[in-house]
């Protein structure tokens, strides 16, 4: 996608802008793509820095989905799960680890063409949270300074 946005991109500067890289060189070459397109150049900078952000947080997020098996929240509050088992380095492990390539599959639940075979658990009726009812420890109410959670 990032490909498509850059030859379009290129595309409307070279068919409105003239100029000549080799001749130019890369600071004139920017300045007359900035004079012939502001608003183009404007827009392709502001892709590219949204760009960097949204790799950054899909990388982390299909890390946590396939090689730690966690959400963020539970990566975030890993200690107040009672769920999480602690493996022998002392960190601790989700129970919903199956291993990266099984992980993926069950996450974006690809059968490619019978191949594999994603879990078909429906956690939404898995569980009954409406029965449990959490109540804060008593530490957070104590301390009116520090309640930052429950503002």
């Amino acid at each position: 996608m990032f490909k498509i946005i850059l030859v379009l991109y290129f595309t409307v500067w070279t068919q409105s802008c003239v100029y000549d890289y080799e001749v130019d060189g890369i600071f004139v070459v920017i300045a007359k793509v900035i004079e012939c397109g502001p608003w183009v150049f404007w827009i392709s900078l502001n892709a590219i820095i949204h760009l960097i952000w949204v790799i950054t947080l899909l990388s982390c997020q299909l890390y946590q989905i396939a090689w730690l098996s966690v959400t963020t929240n539970e990566r975030m509050n890993f200690k107040r799960y009672k769920y999480f088992q602690k493996s022998q380095r002392g960190s601790y492990s989700s129970p919903f680890g199956h291993g990266v390539l099984r992980n993926l599959i069950n996450h974006f639940e690809c059968s490619c063409f019978g191949l594999f075979r994603p879990d078909g658990t429906d956690w939404m009726n898995k569980f009954d949270v409406h029965d449990q009812v959490y109540t804060a420890p008593r530490s957070f109410l104590t301390n009116a300074r520090d309640n930052y959670q429950f503002v």
